[in-house]
């Protein structure tokens, strides 16, 4: 990341406040994703290409500092599927009635990313 001369820190990117080249148009060709819609995801990072730029493995676990506001979403996020995760541990059910639960919540699953195309990644990361 240093040579392409870009920082993980907040105080050295514009992130919030990226270029526009056009500004006589009436609206914005940007918005900012709202905190509570930010959910994780991964960038694969060449750790090996980052230890040799110096940022070591932190820099590769952790690239870019969020800010405040997505942190605490994404954070939140990880909570409520912890809370949702255990509740399902929890369930004093037959063998048979967690199968059923299973499937359901699997052909739900499936229903949504068909529903909002997100099948594709999945089938893009499985074609890799």
């Amino acid at each position: 990341m240093r040579n392409a001369a870009v920082s993980g820190s907040l105080e050295q990117n514009c992130w919030g406040r990226p270029a526009e080249v056009h500004t006589d148009k009436a609206e914005s060709a940007y918005t900012l994703l709202p905190p509570a819609k930010y959910l994780p995801f991964a960038v694969p990072i060449d750790a090996a290409a980052v230890d040799g730029c110096g940022g070591g493995a932190l820099a590769a676990a952790a690239p870019l500092e969020l800010p405040r506001e997505y942190a605490e979403a994404l954070h939140a996020h990880a909570e409520r599927l912890a809370r949702y995760q255990a509740e399902l541990a929890a369930l004093s059910c037959s063998a048979e009635t967690r199968r059923e639960v299973h499937t359901v919540l699997a052909a739900c699953f499936k229903d949504w990313l068909t529903r909002t195309g997100n099948m594709r990644q999945v089938h893009d990361l499985v074609g890799q």
